[in-house]
C-alpha cells in the first residue's frame, strides 16, 4: 500500500466540527505514523519470541523479517490551489442541483465540490483528478465526509470524457483549459449548467457572472460565471451575436460611455481616498470604477444588469491589476443600498435620476454625489462644470456634483 502525506492540505472545512456534526477528515501523514508504529512492534515482539524460542538468530531474523521500505511521501502538486469554501458554497447554490441531477467536477483537487454537493444538496457528484495525490486525498476526504454512496472519484484525464450525463459541470481550471474543453463542452445536454471560477470559457457569454469575497480572504474578489447549454458564442456562433474575442460581446444597445477626460474630471471632483468606498450605478464597461481603483485606491462597487458589460468591466479590472478594489454587481441599481458610500457616480437619465432620488437622499453626510450630463430633478443645485464637446460630439458636457444632506428645490 501507499502511503500519501498530505503535506499540510487539510480541508479547511472540518467535517467533525460540532457546527457542522460532519465525519473527521483523517490526515493521511497520521495513517503513516499508525503504520509504522505497529508495523514495528509487531516485529519485536514476534522477533523476540523466536529467538527466545532458539528457532532463529537476531540477524537471520533481520534478514528474514524485514518489511519492503515504505514508499516516500507523495506531495500535493505544488500548483494546487482549492476554491475557498465560501466560493464553493457560492457555485452550489448556482448549481441548484435537484433530485435524480447529477454534478461533474473536472479537475475535482481535494473533493470539495463534490463532497459539497452529497452533503449539502443530497446530489450525486463525481470528481475527476488525474493527480496521484489528489486522487487519493480526495477520496479519504469522500470517506471521512460520509458521502461515499453519492460521491465518488475516478482517475480520469477530463479531455477524454463523455459529459452527455452530466446536468452540471464545475471548474476552476484556466482560461486555456477552458478552451480546449469547449467541444465537450458543447454537446452535453440542452439545459446543462457550466460554472467556472475565476476563468472565462473564451467567446462565449455568461448568463450570471457573480463576485464573492470569502471570509478567509475578504481583501481578495473571485468571480464565479455560469452558461448553460447550448452555449451563446461571441463570435456569431451561435445564439447571440458579438464582435470582441474572449469576451462576451461589445457594447450593450444603448449604451454610452463617459469620455476618458470626464471621467478623470468626475474622479477630480470626488476627492477620494483610499480608506473610501465608490459606487458607479449602471457602471457599463468599469471605466469609472477602474479609475477610481487605480488612481485613489478606493474601494470601487458597480452596478449593472448588463452580463456582457459585467464580464467586460471585471476583465478590464483584471487587466488593470486593480481586481481586488473592483466589485461589480448584477443587481438592479435602484435596490442598492448607498449607506455606506462617501461617492455615488451617475451616467443614466433624467428620469432614472428622479427615481434614484429617495435613496440619495438618506446618504450620509458628507457623501458626495455626481452625475454626467443630467440634474437630479428636483434637487437644489450646488457644483456644475462644464466641459468642451468630445470630438463628434456637438453638446458640451455637463458635470454635476453634490453633497449630501441634498436639498430639494422647494424647501
Amino acid at each position: 500500500m501507499r502511503h500519501i502525506v498530505a503535506m499540510a492540505m487539510r480541508v479547511p472545512r472540518c467535517w467533525n466540527s460540532p457546527e457542522n456534526s460532519r465525519p473527521s477528515l483523517i490526515h493521511q501523514s497520521d495513517q503513516v505514523m499508525v503504520h509504522v508504529t505497529m508495523t514495528i512492534s509487531k516485529k519485536i515482539l514476534v522477533g523476540a519470541a523466536a529467538i527466545a524460542a532458539g528457532l532463529v538468530t537476531w540477524g537471520l531474523w533481520e534478514s528474514l523479517s524485514s518489511d519492503p521500505p515504505i514508499d516516500e511521501p507523495m506531495p500535493i502538486p505544488s500548483d494546487f490551489v482549492s476554491t475557498p469554501d465560501d466560493v464553493v458554497d457560492r457555485m452550489l447554490e448556482l448549481a441548484n442541483l435537484q433530485p435524480g441531477q447529477v454534478l461533474y467536477d473536472l479537475g475535482s483537487g481535494d473533493g470539495r465540490i463534490v463532497i459539497e454537493a452529497g452533503l449539502q444538496y443530497g446530489g450525486r457528484a463525481i470528481g475527476f483528478e488525474l493527480d496521484d495525490a489528489l486522487v487519493a486525498l480526495s477520496r479519504a476526504n469522500v470517506d471521512a465526509a460520509g458521502v461515499g454512496d453519492m460521491v465518488r472519484i475516478d482517475q480520469a484525464d477530463i479531455f477524454t470524457l463523455d459529459l452527455a450525463e452530466a446536468d452540471v459541470v464545475t471548474l476552476y481550471l484556466s482560461e486555456a483549459l477552458n478552451a480546449q474543453l469547449l467541444p465537450q463542452l458543447r454537446e452535453m445536454k440542452p439545459g446543462a449548467l457550466i460554472i467556472s471560477h475565476d476563468f472565462v470559457l473564451p467567446d462565449q457569454v455568461p448568463e450570471k457572472i457573480i463576485q464573492v469575497k470569502p471570509r478567509s480572504d475578504p481583501d481578495t474578489v473571485h468571480t464565479v460565471y455560469v452558461w448553460s447549454v447550448p452555449l451563446a458564442d461571441a463570435r456569431g456562433l451561435g445564439p447571440q451575436n458579438g464582435q470582441t474575442a474572449g469576451l462576451p460581446p461589445g457594447p450593450a444597445i444603448g449604451f454610452a460611455s463617459t469620455p476618458m477626460p470626464v471621467v478623470a474630471e468626475m474622479l477630480r471632483l470626488a476627492n477620494l481616498s483610499a480608506e473610501q468606498k465608490l459606487y458607479d450605478l449602471g457602471s457599463g464597461d468599469g471605466r469609472i470604477l477602474i479609475g477610481a481603483a487605480r488612481d485613489y485606491g478606493a474601494l470601487s462597487i458597480g452596478y449593472e444588469i448588463d452580463p456582457q458589460l459585467i464580464a467586460l468591466s471585471i476583465h478590464k479590472a483584471q487587466e488593470a491589476g486593480v481586481q481586488s478594489l473592483v466589485q461589480v454587481r448584477g443587481d438592479d441599481l435602484f435596490s442598492a443600498d448607498l449607506s455606506d458610500a462617501d461617492v455615488v457616480t451617475l451616467y443614466l437619465s433624467p428620469a432614472m435620476n428622479r427615481k434614484l432620488v429617495p435613496q440619495l437622499m438618506v446618504m450620509r453626510p458628507g457623501a458626495r454625489i455626481i452625475s454626467h450630463q443630467y440634474a437630479l430633478p428636483g434637487i437644489r443645485q450646488q457644483t456644475l462644470v462644464t466641459m468642451p464637446a468630445s470630438p463628434g460630439s456637438r453638446a458640451d458636457h455637463k458635470i454635476y456634483m453634490w453633497v449630501a444632506p441634498l436639498e430639494r428645490e422647494d424647501d
